[in-house]
């Protein structure tokens, strides 16, 4: 079922891509939702119908699909693992790409590209399940690979249009950077384990790199670990890929850009597939990052930044969907920082709960987009919950549940990451208290810039009036209508809803059991325990404490602390909320530092510094003097001039007298003869 699971929508990718042509637009939606939709049966069938019967410590599934490579001592195989980590995100994969497939139906209507939109969407799904899937990083790198090919062909959706173009080979290029070092960290890995598969499987002959790993001493926590070789050094390089398809520093800027999409396209790459991509492939490997402290100083670090610095950014852009993106490589911040403190289950649940309210928000940004006529600029709304009810209603959900209102999900998920950071012992001082104080810095920015989104959108005076012929300058290719605002149809409202639900719900599968006062077990960390929990309870122990009563004391120590860190966040949330409620409704056009407004000038930096001379280089070098001068000078027209002039002195040779060719007959026939008189003599 496994293979049923990843089959499902690229068979629907290639029925669309191949057969699709002459269906109408109602048959294109069916079958690419009905692929995604047989996907999402199927893994919660799995999931629940059979990895949850096995016992806690025996669930993993294998599915063997054939031998892929065998050479000397490298396997690789086509192989699939079921397990909780993967069973987690094929719940949330397909569920919510259900759900986003059925909102972009009524989104792309009247699109020029409908069917290959589709293809694309579904050809996207069955690489992420690959990704997440497969049960060896070699074909973890196909499906990471996939979703790198997918998102450009995506986001470069609006192909005739040059924004559309440079966005998505800005994401390829800068994906290309990140996936370079993963694949040196793959191949290191190899070197040095003997073995790309994640877990030993005795019945194919195979020993797991994560054993291998575990038997081995841990890396000091200094800079030279990360040269060193072992394990920090894949770590890092592992980490690299991270920060490229997950959109941190200093490979984030192609995110931002990749708005260049359709929404649903948004919605699909920031909550629930390509971006998480990276954190699933941290928290997959942890069993090398916790032997690996600088790794995970470097994860803490650069996650932290990336969120503060994002959420700075967030409050200084007027696109709608430009704050979402730079909300979601905040939220990705959250995640790693997470992974770098060794909380890993706390990333992975604020990723199931960032899947809802994310996609949620994207996908009613695009409602308002549609409702207004494809205008995206936020200084252009205002007063928009009187025209669209539901689509105000059930953002006003997502944007509770980002800020961390208490008892929505993302208080849960994002309580458990600042409470965890704070009580790390897995770094030393001051970083826990330094990486709780960012955390909390960022909660207190994201609650503002969501409040100002909300308030711009849907609030204050109606700034649309005279703006409705923005509508005939619209960058894509829809179909477009007159007249004021108007909510989506049942299509795109029924999607929203839906996530809605999930976004009040899902944080209930993971409440702490310092929240519940041990009433109610965390079901969500539990759950995982099989895959991450001895990587957890190694971060927990710092390698020190192998006394039970000191692990039991620190763990009752981290619940008081808990509940405190709880009140606190919950009053940063609130206190976020009330300042930008205060501020925005009475200065909703309020111009924001230029600095922020022009994303502290990275993309004008990367452009000068990088982009500029690699052009100039490119142009100079490459082209003028190896492509035009080497090549094309040396070797081809060279090479036709060479035997131009030896041709032409060959001719000579043939001068038609007979005479010349007795001459040249003897002249042959005396050095022959003198060099076997010279050999001869010696």
């Amino acid at each position: 079922m496994l293979a049923a699971i990843i089959l499902a929508p690229l068979a629907g990718a290639a029925f669309l891509g191949l057969l699709g042509k002459r269906l109408g637009e109602r048959a294109i939606g069916f079958i690419a939702c009905s692929a995604v939709g047989v996907a999402a049966v199927l893994s919660f069938y799995v999931v629940f119908g059979k990895l949850l019967s096995l016992p806690e410590e025996q669930r993993r599934i294998f599915e063997h699909l054939f031998t892929w490579i065998n050479v000397g001592s490298f396997r690789a195989d086509a192989s699939l693992l079921l397990d909780p980590l993967s069973g987690i995100y094929i719940l949330f994969v397909t569920f919510v790409g259900f759900w986003i497939h059925v909102f972009a139906i009524g989104y792309m209507r009247g699109d020029e590209g409908y069917r290959r939109f589709f293809a694309y969407l579904n050809l996207f799904m069955f690489s992420m399940l690959v990704l997440v899937l497969a049960d060896n990083f070699l074909l973890m790198f196909v499906g990471w690979e996939g979703v790198g090919l997918c998102s450009y062909l995506l986001i470069g959706h609006y192909y005739t249009k040059d924004f559309a173009n440079d966005a998505a080979k800005k994401a390829f290029v800068v994906n290309r950077i990140g996936d370079f070092g993963f694949a040196l960290g793959v191949m290191l890995l190899f070197w040095k384990a003997g073995t790309v598969f994640y877990f030993t499987d005795s019945s194919r002959g195979i020993e797991g790199a994560f054993d291998w790993a575990i038997r081995q001493s841990a890396d000091p926590l200094t800079a030279s670990a990360i040269f060193a070789g072992g394990l920090t050094t894949i770590a890092v390089l592992l980490f690299v890929g991270a920060t490229g398809k997950s959109a941190q520093i200093p490979l984030y800027v192609w995110l931002p850009d990749a708005m260049a999409g359709p929404t649903p396209v948004s919605a699909l790459i920031h909550a629930a597939t390509m971006v998480t991509a990276g954190v699933y492939m941290v928290s997959r490997a942890s069993a090398i990052y916790i032997q690996a402290p600088a790794a995970m100083l470097i994860v803490a670090i650069i996650g932290a930044a990336t969120a503060l610095i994002a959420a700075t950014i967030a409050i200084g852009q007027w696109d709608i969907k430009k704050v979402l993106a730079y909300s979601t490589i905040s939220q990705l911040g959250y995640m790693f920082m997470a992974c770098g403190v060794g909380a890993f289950t706390a990333g992975i649940f604020h990723v199931f709960t960032h899947s809802f309210f994310k996609a949620l928000l994207f996908l009613g940004s695009g409602s308002v987009i549609i409702g207004m006529h494809h205008v995206q600029e936020m200084q252009k709304m205002g007063g928009l919950k009187r025209y669209m009810p539901w689509t105000f209603r059930t953002m006003a959900v997502g944007w509770l549940a980002i800020a961390g209102v208490p008892l929505l999900s993302g208080f849960f998920s994002k309580d458990e990451i600042l409470s965890r950071s704070f009580t790390t012992s897995i770094l030393p001082e001051p970083w826990p208290k330094l990486l709780w104080l960012v955390g909390a810095l960022t909660a207190l920015l994201t609650a503002i810039y969501m409040t100002r989104l909300i308030v711009l959108t849907f609030w204050g005076e109606e700034r649309f009036n005279g703006q409705r012929e923005a509508a005939a300058a619209s960058k894509d290719g829809h179909a477009r209508h007159a007249g004021p605002p108007r909510e989506s149809p049942m299509t795109m409202v029924l999607p929203l809803v839906v996530l809605a639900v999930g976004a009040i719900t899902v944080g209930y599968l993971g409440v702490p059991e310092s929240l519940s006062g041990g009433k109610v077990g965390n079901w969500f960390e539990n759950f995982l325990k099989p895959v991450l929990g001895q990587s957890e309870a190694i971060a927990r122990s710092s390698f020190l404490m192998d006394d039970m009563n000191e692990i039991a004391r620190r763990a009752s120590e981290e619940h008081s602390t808990e509940i405190e860190l709880a009140v606190i966040s919950s009053l940063i949330a609130l206190a976020g909320l009330a300042i930008g409620w205060y501020w925005f409704r009475r200065n909703a056009l309020w111009q924001p530092p230029r600095l922020l407004e022009r994303k502290y000038y990275v993309d004008e930096v990367y452009d000068a510094a990088i982009v500029q001379p690699v052009k100039a280089g490119s142009t100079s070098l490459l082209w003028k003097v190896i492509d035009v001068g080497l090549i094309d000078g040396l070797l081809v027209d060279g090479s036709a001039w060479a035997a131009s002039k030896l041709g032409a002195t060959m001719r000579y040779l043939q001068s038609g007298f007979a005479r010349a060719y007795v001459a040249m007959v003897v002249l042959g026939a005396l050095i022959i003869i003198g060099y076997f008189v010279i050999y001869v003599s010696r």
